[in-house]
């Protein structure tokens, strides 16, 4: 077995320089290059908090201003999933368990009587919502009590 050694070429340019020809450091002529690096200030946890809530608030006022809608926060939007999905499981476990009753699932019904009773509104939700996932947690084994 014959193990081989390769090396990058360097090549002379004429003047006594060597061009170094291999590893992208060489600006050409014989010289390295210099690593130009830019000092920025380290923000801390508390100004960037602070500098993306001014954020929030530019791309909300400059969202409402162009388009005339409010960007939902993100607390209002895991509350509207929060709901729908509840909605959804409940609605849909329930016509699961009325069909093997040979029975027919009225969604009208559930969609504008019980489920407001029983979970309020996506704007406003009946329980809390921790207490809401508790609650599905014990009825549903693919969600974790965690």
């Amino acid at each position: 077995m014959v193990v081989t050694k390769t090396t990058k070429a360097k090549t002379s340019n004429g003047n006594g320089n060597d061009n170094d020809n291999g590893n992208g450091n060489g600006n050409g002529n014989g010289e390295k290059a210099k690593a130009k690096t830019k000092a920025t200030p380290v923000l801390t946890t508390e100004e960037i908090e602070q500098k993306a809530e001014q954020l929030v608030k530019q791309i909300r006022q400059t969202v409402h201003s162009k388009y005339k809608v409010a960007l939902p926060m993100r607390d209002t939007r895991i509350l509207t999933r929060l709901f729908y999905g509840a909605k959804e499981l409940l609605g849909m476990d329930i016509n699961a368990q009325v069909k093997k009753k040979n029975g027919k699932m009225d969604w009208q019904s559930w969609n504008q009587k019980i489920v407001p009773a029983l979970l309020g509104t996506p704007e406003k939700l009946a329980q809390d919502p921790k207490v809401l996932v508790v609650a599905l947690a014990k009825l549903y084994d693919q969600l974790s009590l965690d």
